[in-house]
């Protein structure tokens, strides 16, 4: 070495010596490239955290079925409950009291 440089000078090429022994890759895509392949692979769950288009079409079609399954699977409903427009029989009494599980008729206001 050179007795007119300056001791920082020495300990700066030194250092740099160790850190600049690679050689620059040439353009990004290599340098993407092998930056990736020097990375080990990510578990199989991080990749399906990763697919958010295919989370949010999987969360359309469980809403979508949900809603269809809701509004075109009629449920029985047990014999006795309340329906809105109740059925009666042909020749049957008009009267609520001649049915099965009728309420009695409600009092007059006062």
């Amino acid at each position: 070495m050179s007795t007119d440089r300056d001791p920082v000078d020495d300990l700066l090429d030194r250092a740099l010596a160790v850190h600049g022994r690679g050689e620059p890759r040439p353009g990004l895509e290599g340098r993407v490239l092998a930056t990736l392949r020097s990375q080990p692979p990510l578990p199989w769950w991080r990749v399906l955290l990763a697919c958010r288009p295919v989370w949010a079409t999987l969360g359309v079609l469980v809403t979508v079925g949900s809603i269809a399954g809701i509004l075109l699977l009629e449920t029985p409903r047990p014999e006795g409950t309340y329906r809105r427009y109740p059925a009666t029989p042909p020749g049957a009494p008009a009267s609520p009291a001649g049915r099965k599980n009728a309420r009695p008729p409600a009092p007059p206001p006062p």
